[in-house]
Parts: structure tokens; sequence; C-alpha cells
């Protein structure tokens, strides 16, 4: 009797055998459902990006992939099996480790600032991130399938598959009972961990205030996501602020210094996001507050002694865009009509002091009509004796918007002097003492040009046409 051929050592299947010589209903319908979980993973940007971007996320699909790829090759390579689990593990650790430091190097979205004071948004995905985003899912994709055919041998006789002492049918019998169910489970399991910390990770419409998403939106992740994903989140940052814009300028213009800070630090700062622009005047304000912090902070410790720098900070910070042809700065009321006003009118007067940290900043003074009580004046008092620094009288050309009439000229004493004519009102800068010295307090007018027809400022007022500085603007 001739005896039956041998029946060669079998070896795994391959992505082709399959469908020639394996059990391809089964492990095609599988492929199926990894392609459409392929698909959905790529449309998604929380999925997607968290895969390459979040340190822990990067790792959970770092350490699939040298997982899946391990076992491949050990299966392949002879040398390795008797040690296929420290393989394995080695590799799930490696794969986890460099995936995590990829994901906060190389991978890293690009992270802006708005402006100096404002903190690090994410802008924009990096290139290298963008591109690993879309080929991690696919190679990942690409091991699984491998690894779901690992170990599955391949039908070399027919005959085999059912007859005769060596019959195959235990062995694939055992293959689609045993390994592809468990790592179908697997599979699921790995899918389900990832999404649930995806989610739970990376959605930043969950918090309660605009502080708490300013917050959130600056974590490299959750920012890079909600920008691939239509930027509903910056969006929403961006209309509160705005608000909170409206809010700070009211504020300015009350000169509630204190709550005004904090709304001033908001939108001009801790809430303007790269692509954002805060209003100038905000912008101002900025800059002002973070000077006047300084100066009151430095002096507190030895009492306050304003200088020069505090009345330029006041500069920035008070309210000057809100004088109209006849509304006050400060919006304290209307001025009388100038037909009702003479030099020698009957006023009332009275004087505010406003404070910043408990320390008087600026004063008020309002003078209005006895009879109407339309205002004829509105005086604000500089901190600092600063009659000396002329360039006070060039930050004011660029608050309003328009060069001096008259001036800026010496009125004796070291001291400066300039007027501003702003429709129907005048507004002089400078001392107003009879006998001015370098360290006269300097004060700020808005009046009636009416009241003062006899102010005289470097000999007079000019014609309103003078040509206005380069670069000023309405600020």
């Amino acid at each position: 009797m001739t005896p039956s051929p041998a029946i060669p050592r079998w070896k795994s299947l391959g992505p082709v055998t399959v469908f020639t010589a394996g059990p391809w209903e089964a492990i095609g319908f599988v492929w199926l459902l990894g392609l459409m979980a392929l698909a959905i993973w790529l449309a998604t940007p929380v999925l997607r990006l968290g895969a390459v971007v979040d340190p822990i996320l990067a790792a959970l699909v770092g350490a699939a992939l040298a997982a899946t790829t391990a076992i491949r090759i050990g299966d392949r390579l002879a040398a390795i099996r008797q040690t296929m689990a420290a393989f394995v593990i080695a590799g799930i650790i490696g794969g986890a480790v460099l995936a995590s430091i990829a994901a906060t190097t190389i991978f890293a979205p690009i992270i802006e600032r708005a402006a100096p004071c404002a903190p690090l948004f994410p802008s924009r995905e990096s290139f290298a991130g963008r591109i690993a985003s879309w080929i991690l899912p696919i190679a990942l994709f690409g091991s699984w399938a491998l690894y779901l055919i690992a170990r599955m041998p391949v039908i070399e006789r027919r005959d085999d598959l059912l007859h005769g002492p060596r019959s195959r049918f235990r062995a694939y019998s055992m293959t689609l009972s045993k390994l592809l169910p468990l790592r179908a489970v697997l599979t699921v399991l790995f899918l389900v961990t990832f999404v649930v910390i995806a989610y739970r990770r990376e959605m930043p419409l969950r918090a309660k205030t605009s502080e708490d998403a300013a917050v959130m939106l600056q974590s490299p992740t959750i920012g890079v996501v909600d920008r691939a994903s239509g930027g509903a989140a910056f969006a929403q940052l961006a209309a509160a602020r705005q608000a909170m814009e409206q809010d700070a300028i009211q504020l300015l213009e009350q000169l509630s210094f204190d709550r005004a800070a904090v709304a001033v630090r908001r939108c001009g700062c801790n809430w303007l996001a790269p692509g954002d622009h805060a209003d100038p005047r905000i912008s101002n304000a900025i800059d002002g507050f973070a000077k006047l912090d300084e100066e009151v902070d430095a002096f507190q410790r030895s009492g306050w002694q304003p200088s020069a720098a505090t009345a330029a900070a006041m500069l920035k910070i008070l309210p000057l865009w809100s004088n109209g042809p006849s509304v006050a700065p400060l919006r304290v009321g209307d001025f009388a009509d100038p037909a009702s006003v003479s030099p020698g009118a009957s006023v009332r007067t009275e004087e505010i002091d406003y404070r910043y940290k408990e320390e008087a900043v600026v004063g008020v003074r309002i003078r209005s009509l006895r009879k109407n009580n339309q205002l004829v004046e509105v005086g604000i008092r500089l901190p600092g004796r600063a009659a000396s620094e002329r360039s006070l009288l060039d930050v004011i050309s660029h608050r309003v918007g328009a060069a001096p009439v008259a001036g800026p000229c010496s009125v004796g004493g070291g001291a400066y002097c300039a007027v501003w004519r702003l429709g129907r009102l005048d507004l002089r800068c400078g001392p107003e003492d009879t006998d001015p010295t370098a360290n006269s307090l300097m004060w700020l007018v808005f009046y009636e040009r009416e009241y003062r027809s006899s102010e005289q400022c470097c000999g007079g007022i000019a014609t309103a046409s003078a040509t206005p500085p380069r670069g000023t603007g309405h600020q």
C-alpha cells in the first residue's frame, strides 16, 4: 500500500490566502466591520486628532499598534515563539512610550498668543501631526487585520479538511471558536476604551463658565480638536469676550477701576485667542493697568507716591473716547447750550476722588450751571506731579485722534500745556497753578468754549484746521 504523502508544516494565513485557502467568510466579515470603524475614526476629529496629540490616547494607540505587530512578527519567526509573551509586552511598553513622547513633541499642535498678556492657545495642527492623524489609524487597521489571522493555518489539501487522521477541521474549529472571538472581543474593548477616554478628556463644551472654557481650550488637544471640528467652543468664547468688552468699557466710563481691571484682563488677555482682536480701548487699558499695578504695588509698601509714569498709565485707562459734540466725558451729563453760558455764569462745583486698590488715582471736578444743572466743565486731575512730562501730551493726541490746536508749549517753571478742539468742546491739559513749576499737578479739562473764552495756552487757540499727527486714531 502506498503511504499517504506527508502533510507540510502549517503556515499562518496571509491576506491573500484568506480567500484562497482559509475561512474567508468569517474573516472577511470582521474585516468589513473594521473598515467601517476606521471610516468613523477618520471622520471624527476628536478621535483622529486625539490619537496623535493627546499623550494618553496616543499611548493607547501606540501600545495597540506595537502589540498587533509584535504578535504577527512572532508568529512568522520561529525563534521568537518561545519568548512570545515577553516580546509582545516589550513591544507594548515601547510603543506606548514612543507614541506618548511623539504626541507632546513632533505631533503637538502649534500654540500662539494673541497678545503679550494672553495665554497660549492652540491655533492649528502641526504638519507632522496632521499627516500622522490620518496615517496612524490606517496603519493600526492594517496591523490589526494581520493580527486577526495570525496562527490560522493554510488549507494545503482540501481533502484533509474533513477526512483522515490528519483532519484540519479541528484546527479551524479551534481558531474560529476561540482565537477569533477572543481577538474580536479585545478589539471591541480597545475601541470602547479609546472612544470613552477621548470624549471624556476632549470635549470642551462641558465647561460651566467662560472662564472654565478659556482654561480648557488652552489644552493642546481640546483646542486643536475644537478648531478642526468647526471652532464652536472658540466661537462661544469669542462671543463671551465681546460681551465682556462692553461691560469693561462701561466700567471704565464709570471710573470703577477695580471692577474694570478684572473685566479688562478677561476680555483683553485671558479670553483672547489667536485670530481674535481686542477693542483698541481695551488694549490701551491693558497697558495702563499693567503699569498702574506696578506703580501702586510698589508704592503701597512705602507710601503712595505717584509718578509721571502713573499719570501716563491713567491716560491709557481714562475713557477719553466717550466725549462727543455735546456729551461730557465719563458720561456724567450734557453740556449747556453755548448761548446760555458766559465766563461769569454762576456755577456749582463737585469734586470726587476715584480709587484703585484703595489708592486715590484720579480726582474729578464737575462744574455745572446753577440754574439748570447743565455742565460747563469736567476736569480730571492726573496722579503724580507730571507737569514737565511733555510726552503725556503726545499720549493724549493719540487717544483723542487729533493734534493740539495750541501747543504743546512751556507755560513757565518747566511745565507744559496744550489744547485740543473736539467738536464744540475744548480739551486742555496742563497745570492750573497761577505760577506753575515742573512738579505741578496736571489737569485734563473738557469745557464749553464760551465758559473759558479767555483761556490762554501758548498765546491763544489756533484754528481747528491743524494737521493731525501721523498715526493717530480714535481710540
